[in-house]
C-alpha cells in the first residue's frame, strides 16, 4: 500500500494510522472487530470536533467524502 501521507501531506495523521491499522497484513496488527474500529472512529471524529451526532457525520460526509474517494481513485490509478 502506498504511504497515503507522502501521496497527501494534507490527511490527518491519525486518520492515516486507523486506515493502515484496518489494511495490516497481519491479523494481530488489525482490529479484531467491527465495534474495535467504530471506537476508534468515535474516539477520532470526537477529538476532530465531530461530536457523536447524525449533523456532524453529514457535515463531515459532505466535506470529504467525495474528495477522498477521488483522490484514492487517482492513487490506485
Amino acid at each position: 500500500m502506498p504511504d497515503l501521507l507522502e501521496l497527501n501531506p494534507k490527511l490527518d495523521a491519525s486518520l492515516v494510522g486507523i486506515i493502515k491499522r484496518c489494511l495490516a497484513k497481519e491479523k494481530g496488527d488489525r482490529f479484531q472487530n467491527a465495534s474495535e474500529l467504530g471506537a476508534e472512529l468515535d474516539e477520532w471524529l470526537m477529538l476532530n470536533g465531530y461530536d457523536d451526532n447524525a449533523e456532524a457525520m453529514g457535515r463531515f460526509v459532505r466535506r470529504n467524502a467525495l474528495r477522498q474517494m477521488r483522490w484514492i481513485d487517482r492513487a490506485l490509478s
